[in-house]
């Protein structure tokens, strides 16, 4: 369908942009771009509007029979009346004229009046019926988003579950190996503590390393913090490993 043919149906029918665009289920401005070619024409449109000229035509043309049959009674019975009436005067004739010419008039707006009713009709019940589908429509669109969106958020909340689980086993885990290096560093702390205290201060002692390096009690002293309690000398790793006095440990190179 053209959008000439469409213009040309609804003006044939005497119907307004609003009226056809009702009868449709769109709205008047897409129906207005119909009209102007800018916007091509669905085969659906297409149909709904050939089914309503369709329609349209038929009640018409039953509403125009059903006045040109009135019209004929009201004709013959106007032909009736002036036979029967030869010896009335003029005035009688033109009375009995206008009363039939008035009967006619009414004939005519009454079936005029029920054709534009059937239209009516006929649009209020597509509205009607295009207004359910747009609303089951609504309801199922709803209906998948939440769907949609009730599973995303399960996955994600799954996903941070199990995230959670495993960075509190991995701090479990760091936690039990810091805690046993200090305990070894305390440990093996205390048994040096233990073997040099009566020798401190009664023996000169130099640590030296089998590259042939050399550092004394008091140079340790001095690489270590001042609130160090005790301190674990490695030859072999060149480190000092020492105590704090609240319970922190550390490590420090023996030789640069």
């Amino acid at each position: 369908m053209t959008n000439t043919e469409l213009t040309r149906i609804r003006e044939d029918r005497q119907l307004s942009k609003s009226d056809l665009a009702k009868e449709l289920g769109i709205t008047p401005m897409l129906l207005g771009k119909y009209e102007k070619g800018t916007v091509k024409i669905p085969d659906e449109i297409a149909a709904k509007v050939k089914e309503s000229d369709r329609s349209g035509k038929k009640s018409l043309g039953e509403a125009v029979q059903q006045i040109k049959e009135t019209a004929k009674e009201v004709a013959s019975g106007v032909k009736a009346s002036v036979g029967d009436q030869t010896v009335a005067s003029q005035i009688e004739v033109k009375k009995n004229t206008r009363k039939a010419a008035r009967k006619a008039k009414e004939v005519i707006e009454g079936a005029a009046s029920a054709v534009k009713k059937a239209v009516a009709d006929q649009a209020a019940a597509t509205g009607i019926e295009v207004k359910k589908n747009t609303r089951k429509t609504v309801q199922k669109i709803k209906e998948a988003a939440e769907k949609a969106t009730s599973t995303v958020k399960d996955a994600v909340d799954d996903q941070a579950a199990a995230a959670e689980i495993e960075v509190k086993k991995k701090t479990r885990k760091a936690g039990r190996k810091a805690k046993e290096a200090a305990d070894t560093v305390k440990e093996t702390a205390g048994e040096v503590k233990k073997s040099t205290k009566s020798a401190v201060g009664f023996v000169n002692i130099i640590i030296q390393s089998p590259m042939g390096g050399v550092i004394t009690p008091a140079e340790i002293h001095k690489k270590v913090p001042k609130d160090t309690k005790d301190v674990y000398v490695r030859v072999d790793d060149n480190k000092l490993y020492y105590v704090l006095k609240n319970g922190e440990i550390g490590n420090v190179d023996i030789w640069e």
